[in-house]
């Protein structure tokens, strides 16, 4: 706990100390009012998801489609690594990708070769910016930077208020009203083939961990839930996640019975196919869940109920009409409602 307090104190210096250098624009240019794209003649956006966060880049997408069916000619590059780049490869809406490493050299190295290509407006979405994202917005050098909740800060031109208490998607249609976008669907998009099975089952996905333990769902859990949907005629269950702990999903499988196994992917697209193939995913609340989303699969998801802190259940929701949520206590993932699961179960498999 000590360490913890240290570090926690290390880190406001930093941020202090990182801000003191960055936050700073020069030259600023004027804002010319109305419409915000046409008025200041902005023809490249570039969209900083540096961190990889795949499920935040499947929401993305309903922000690139927007813009480009309103303004087609416009140039739409993003910044982003890892998985979160498979979401994007195939996307006609997205005209530039760019791999982020935070190094320091090459945090530069990138950023020099953005500024030369000069864009006309940054989009950054982070809540909290660490040292190395104020210098990569400050040397990327984009005629106008805009952020959230950034009124006090000189790097940022343009600011979208946000309580960080409604749907994601909310925050995202907020920016595109902001620049001049009308958009007309917060739908998601993933450009993707979907998996060929040799089956006549229905497919269900079982997804059992989250990006951190606090979010994910036990073991035994699992293997409860997966006994449950085997109660149902015509049915394969498919347990996915990392290469990591395929040693753990493979015993899950091995316990739930004959008709689940283990199903390795090699990249998230793999995923994709999977999902836009499946008839019902069942996963606590992590990427599989937008991804479900934008192909209107049926799912039933498990979310850790928002308290005055923790305020993901609301935010990062399901956007699907399909979905069905079951709210789990705050304090551990396996508390919920067993009666609920049982129901959102029977109402899907069912006939």
């Amino acid at each position: 706990m000590l360490w913890r307090n240290i570090q926690n104190v290390m880190r406001k210096y930093r941020l202090a100390i990182g801000r003191y250098i960055w936050d700073r624009k020069s030259p600023k240019e004027c804002i010319v009012g109305g419409n915000f794209i046409e008025n200041n003649t902005i023809t490249s956006i570039l969209f900083l998801r540096q961190d990889g966060k795949v499920g935040d880049m499947v929401v993305h997408t309903m922000i690139f489609r927007a813009i480009k069916e309103q303004y087609p000619n416009i140039k739409i590059g993003v910044i982003t690594k890892g998985a979160a780049r498979g979401i994007i490869e195939n996307n006609p809406n997205v005209d530039k990708i760019y791999h982020f490493e935070k190094e320091k050299s090459k945090i530069q190295k990138l950023a020099k070769q953005i500024a030369e290509e000069k864009y006309d407006l940054l989009v950054d979405f982070s809540i909290m910016l660490r040292v190395r994202d104020m210098m990569l917005i400050s040397l990327c050098k984009a005629r106008y930077n805009i952020g959230v909740n950034r009124d006090d800060w000189e790097l940022f031109d343009l600011s979208v208020l946000f309580d960080f208490h409604s749907h994601i998607t909310n925050l995202y249609g907020f920016f595109l009203t902001k620049i001049g976008v009308e958009y007309h669907s917060t739908k998601y998009e993933i450009f993707n083939e979907p998996l060929e099975l040799e089956t006549y089952n229905r497919v269900i996905v079982l997804n059992p961990y989250a990006s951190n333990r606090h979010r994910s769902l036990s073991d035994d859990m699992v293997i409860k839930i997966g006994k449950e949907i085997l109660k149902y005629q015509d049915i394969e269950i498919y347990i996915v996640g990392e290469s990591s702990k395929k040693t753990s999903l493979t015993e899950i499988a091995r316990n739930i019975g004959e008709k689940a196994k283990y199903y390795p992917t090699k990249s998230i697209l793999d995923l994709v196919s999977l999902i836009q193939r499946a008839d019902l995913i069942v996963s606590p609340d992590t990427a599989a869940v937008h991804i479900a989303s934008a192909f209107d699969k049926k799912m039933i998801s498990v979310y850790l109920e928002d308290n005055e802190e923790i305020y993901y259940a609301k935010m990062w929701a399901p956007n699907s009409s399909q979905a069905k949520i079951i709210y789990a206590n705050h304090e551990n993932m396996d508390w919920f409602v067993w009666e609920e699961m049982e129901q959102y179960l029977r109402m899907t498999l069912e006939g």
